[in-house]
């Protein structure tokens, strides 16, 4: 037979022998509510026949809560696990995607720009190179940010004076939209030497889509 809780309206399937023809005290597993189960209903006898009918066996007496019940209730409880874990599988599914919207509005790529060749000739004795594809997001705030890595090398045999570098941002039909300095990474530079320098510069134009770098004036 199946009992229900009526509190929780948990299932079980237990043998009609746990309850008994005269039914007894139980306990839901799960909400440890009690209630009394009456036995199913008796299916319909057969028409009596000639042979007299044999006296029925005396009822056992309802009894409280016993352990017998209790085990079989434990033992074939079925559907509120299923039903827990189900929503704990939701409730972490909930969460890993709030992170991940948290993070996506916190700070998201616009975009990768198109770096060409920081313009120095191959005489010139400064050179500059990329060091890190530059990284181009928006920030909590709204503000474009845009960072730049990069180095200047002194190729020649002689100490040079290393100029602040000059960075333009251009559209797609090739205006400058937005250009900005660099501040020189070291005053100066002896033979072979190399520096680095990472700059950030916010309020980057959205229609922003090369970068270009090249050297100005001596700082």
């Amino acid at each position: 037979m199946i009992l229900i809780c009526p509190a929780c309206q948990a299932r079980y399937v237990v043998p009609d022998s746990a309850v008994g023809p005269t039914g007894r005290q139980v306990r839901c597993a799960s909400c440890k509510h009690s209630w009394f189960q009456a036995p199913d209903a008796p299916a319909a006898a057969p028409a009596p026949t000639s042979a007299p009918p044999a006296e029925p066996e005396p009822a056992p007496e309802p009894t409280p809560e016993t352990p017998e019940v209790r085990e079989q209730v434990h033992e074939y409880q079925t559907e509120a696990p299923a039903v827990t874990r189900k929503r704990r599988i939701g409730l972490w599914l909930f969460l890993a995607l709030a992170a991940l919207a948290a993070a996506a509005a916190a700070a998201y790529y616009l975009g990768v720009l198109n770096i060409g060749r920081p313009q120095a000739s191959a005489e010139a004795p400064l050179q500059l190179e990329y060091t890190r594809t530059p990284e181009r997001t928006v920030l909590e705030s709204g503000n474009e940010l845009l960072r730049v890595y990069g180095k200047v090398l002194n190729v020649s045999d002689e100490t040079q004076r290393v100029p602040q570098i000059k960075a333009e941002l251009r559209d797609g039909s090739g205006r400058v939209v937005h250009s900005f300095f660099i501040s020189a990474p070291v005053p100066e530079l002896k033979p072979k030497e190399s520096a680095t320098f990472d700059s950030a510069e916010t309020g980057v134009p959205s229609s922003a889509r090369d970068l270009n770098l090249s050297f100005g004036q001596a700082s």
